[in-house]
């Protein structure tokens, strides 16, 4: 048989791999004398088959389809004048559809439902005009559109099919395929793929329904039906309503009605239920939590002789709280879905509740925390196995998070007595043996492990709120009894030996963590709010381990300063760094630690302008600009500012430009630069106040100056990008950004420029306005920050320096008095009174130089008359947008 060639061209196939069996390697499929090619998945009838049988590319794939169906009707979802409610239908009639098409048949993980559930309500808050920094809950969302979580109908849709199936004829191929065995197969390592059926199984057992329940079609359909306590929605909301009652009633009231002991017992049940089914009542258990939190609360305040049942039902609530957190593990196990330790805002409400019912009943709920902590800490110990070590690191993160949610409710709540600390005490002993173990041994080497990762996070969250609870001056003599119970359990018998305990953990999470960039960011916010309290960084200072941070402070000891993706913490490290070493108030103690960052100054100098484009040179100027930031953001006061200020200037200030000219094409280099420079010149607490004899302030101004002509002139010059904000925008705002802060720090008289004819400020507000003129009005307003940096400049420049806005030519005149206008209609409130503030000024001055009867004399007032002359409804325009925002 002779086939067309075009045809053996476009064939493909595709292998499915269904079982852990290795297949043919090196054997060729051809058709005729033409090999075809092989692919590992094929698009058909809309859906991406996968040749394992997953369906991580459908899921991307329908997603990616929905948000351009969502796009295409952008114009009717984002229309303002439209009611929220029509949105709602329009996009379950036209994206919801699209997104679900061929869900009915997914073998979905929890990971899947995420990226969905994700996805949805990007597109619904942009529906509705919100983002994620307006803090309004997805439930509130949903309400104001009237969707239905996607998870819910996915389910739906699935036991529908199922139902269709199910009611089949036993011959029809559709069931002869429920009746396929493979044979002679093995399976392979690793937990079983999830399939279809077991997703079924778990939705029936869900909705407590039968698969019997099927061969009736209008009992099957109206079973599955998201309505009542199945709809997520109406749960929520009942647990909402559950946790107004406190709110609404006292407890004394509460508990004289005749039917409070079925209500409460009734509660009480339906909460163990509700701690049980983790994966779907996660969101709404805080509200519960919060109800039982708020009744504990009452119980001081309850008069007369009614019993109010809690000491009953909260031990219980407690315990069954702690077995449902190593339950979720469990499922995480089966699943690989997200682990409830990883979604923050969820754990903190849940964790903010949980203490008060535990210090309700607080010897008993304690007793629990032990009697399960010490088997665990003996089995951590004793153990090989990696996966029995993976088991109980995340156990423990539950606890440590739960122990540390407790100690926290001493600072907040009051709860003090002897009974209280010496418990607290036994529970932070349990952490604080945890912590030799876990660093010892074969845990020592399971630093890559996310669970032990998880560990740690709980544990500097511990460390945390131990501190602010039991560590300092005040704090050690009102809690005696707890430095008593320490010290005979574990020989730590005040803050110092605490704080030293502290130091020496966040220096082994510095030195093994470096590529994970959670633990050192959230190590450092740790080390970082130790060093910004004075007396806090006082007992720092004097700890050797502190000390050998600040002295050994390289890449060797420290492997994430190398670390590109650890870049913010790096800057984050020199900041803790420069506020421990100003603590000591000494410029010789501060060069000699500043002798590192010297090295590299001097090294990079004696480099050829020809050999300064290497990577070596490169990544030296990141960190080098991101070190100095650093030290920069510690210096608050007038002396520190001037040890760094000495140090840096003259002498190293022509590095910088260098820098700047011959990187300017290169965002990874110019950026922290910038960045530097914009902490460099920003005068808070008044630290740029020199002498007035002095005149740094505008040696130093002529410098930005220069570093800003010499950016904007190269940056200009540059073609366009692909991706314009990271290559050009950024360095645009953080310039502008630098000028600003420059122009509003009022350390310099900018008068003396224009009396001897330096022109530093022209030359530097010339490059300015060139660049931002050269950016479209669209791209200002759509970048937060960059918005926010130019009407800032756009605002000073008008209050400090007018006159140079009113000596551009008209349409760079009218281009800026037309982005104020847009600027004042835009939903951020800072940049509105940025800009009603900037026309404020404008109109100032029109009305004092300009009046009905007077020419204008001044170059200035000529210049304003002229642009008004050249468009005369500008004013108007940006008067009436003003008045009727």
């Amino acid at each position: 048989m002779s086939l067309d060639k075009s045809t053996t061209t476009k064939t493909e196939y595709m292998e499915c791999k269904f079982t852990a069996e290795p297949g043919q390697v090196g054997v060729d499929m051809r058709l005729e004398s033409q090999v075809i090619p092989s692919r590992g998945n094929f698009k058909y009838l809309g859906s991406v088959i996968h040749g394992g049988g997953e369906i991580d590319e459908d899921v991307t794939h329908r997603i990616g389809v929905g948000w351009m169906k969502w796009r295409l009707a952008s114009g009717v979802l984002c229309d303002k004048r439209l009611l929220p409610l029509l949105k709602g239908k329009f996009y379950k009639a036209v994206v919801r559809p699209a997104m679900m098409y061929g869900a009915e048949c997914w073998p979905v993980k929890n990971l899947h439902i995420q990226k969905m559930r994700v996805a949805e309500m990007r597109m619904l808050r942009w529906m509705c005009g919100n983002t994620r920094m307006d803090k309004i809950r997805n439930v509130d969302i949903r309400e104001k559109v009237l969707v239905a979580p996607i998870d819910d109908k996915m389910r739906e849709a699935r036991l529908r099919w199922f139902g269709h199936v199910q009611r089949r004829s036993p011959d029809a191929p559709v069931r002869m395929c429920e009746q396929l065995v493979m044979e002679g197969t093995r399976r392979g390592r690793r937990r079983p793929k999830k399939y279809w059926e077991e997703v079924i199984r778990q939705d029936m057992t869900r909705l407590q329904i039968f698969e019997d329940m099927t061969l009736d079609r209008k009992m099957w359909r109206s079973s599955i039906r998201v309505i009542g306590l199945a709809h997520h929605d109406n749960y929520h909301e009942f647990c909402r309503l559950l946790g107004r009652f406190k709110v609404n009633y006292q407890l004394s009231e509460l508990v004289n009605v005749e039917s409070y002991g079925d209500w409460i017992r009734l509660v009480a049940e339906f909460t163990l239920r509700s701690l049980q089914s983790w994966q779907w009542a996660s969101s709404s258990v805080y509200y519960l939590l919060g109800l039982w939190s708020r009744l504990v609360s009452s119980v001081p305040y309850l008069k007369g002789d009614t019993p109010s049942l809690l000491s009953e039902f909260v031990p219980e609530i407690v315990k069954s709280f702690i077995t449902s957190r190593f339950g979720s593990f469990q499922g995480e196990i089966s699943d690989l879905s997200e682990n409830p330790l990883d979604n923050v805002d969820l754990l903190q409400d849940q964790l903010d509740c949980l203490p008060y019912l535990c210090r309700f009943q607080y010897e008993s709920c304690s007793s629990y925390i032990m009697q399960i902590t010490d088997p665990l800490l003996q089995m951590y110990m004793e153990s090989a196995d990696p996966q029995v070590l993976t088991v109980v690191e995340t156990k423990f993160a539950w606890i440590v998070h739960i122990i540390a949610a407790i100690v926290k409710t001493k600072q907040l709540s009051g709860y003090s007595g002897e009974s209280q600390e010496i418990l607290d005490a036994e529970l932070s002993a349990r952490v604080l043996r945890l912590i030799n173990v876990t660093d010892s041994g074969l845990r020592s080497q399971r630093y890559a492990e996310t669970s032990k990762q998880r560990l740690d996070l709980a544990i500097l969250v511990f460390f945390q709120n131990f501190r602010k609870s039991y560590v300092g001056d005040q704090a050690i003599h009102s809690s005696k009894q707890l430095y008593a119970k320490l010290a005979e359990l574990l020989g730590l018998h005040d803050h110092m030996l605490i704080l030293n305990v502290i130091v020496g953990k966040i220096a082994t999470n510095l030195k093994f963590y470096g590529e994970s960039e959670e633990v050192i960011s959230q190590t450092l916010n740790l080390m970082l709010e130790m060093a910004s309290g004075y007396m806090t960084a006082k007992l720092l200072v004097k700890l050797d381990t502190t000390q050998l941070i600040i002295s050994n402070r390289n890449r060797e000891e420290f492997p994430f300063l190398g670390d590109f993706r650890c870049s913010r913490s790096r800057t984050t490290f020199y900041y803790i760094i420069g506020l421990l070493i100003f603590m000591e108030d000494s410029f010789l103690k501060f060069k000699a630690s500043m002798d590192p960052l010297l090295q590299v100054l001097l090294s990079l100098e004696l480099i050829l302008d020809a050999l300064f484009r290497t990577d070596d040179v490169k990544q030296a100027l990141i960190g080098l600009m991101r070190d100095l930031r650093g030290i920069a953001m510690a210096t608050s006061s007038r002396r520190t500012y001037g040890f760094l200020f000495d140090w840096l200037y003259p002498a190293h200030i022509p590095l910088l430009l260098k820098a700047i000219r011959i990187w300017a094409d290169t965002p990874e280099v110019t950026t922290p630069l910038l960045k530097f420079i914009a902490e460099f010149v920003l005068n808070k607490s008044q630290r740029l106040n020199f002498e007035i004899s002095s005149p740094n302030g505008i040696l130093l101004f002529r410098e930005v100056s220069k570093l800003i002509v010499a950016y904007g002139s190269r940056i200009l010059s540059l073609p366009s990008h692909v991706d314009m904000y990271q290559f050009k925008y950024k360095g645009i705002w953080i310039s502008l950004t630098i000028l600003s802060r420059a122009l509003a720090g009022n350390y310099v008289n900018f008068g003396v420029f224009e009396i001897y004819g330096d022109r530093a400020l022209a030359d530097a507000f010339d490059i300015s306005m060139r660049m931002a003129l050269s950016i479209p009005l669209a791209d200002i307003l759509a970048y937060r920050k960059l918005s926010g940096a130019y009407f800032t400049f756009l605002e000073i420049m008008m209050k400090n320096q007018i006159h140079l806005i009113l000596n551009l030519d008209s349409s760079s005149f009218i281009f800026i008095a037309g982005s104020l206008e847009s600027g004042l209609k835009v939903l951020d409130a800072n940049i509105k009174s940025q800009c009603a503030s900037a026309v404020d000024n404008l109109a100032t001055f029109y009305f004092d130089h300009i009046t009905a009867g007077e020419s204008p004399t001044n170059p200035e007032a000529l210049n304003l008359a002229q642009h008004l002359a050249d468009c005369p409804n500008i004013f108007l325009e940006v008067s009436s947008t003003a008045l009727f925002i």
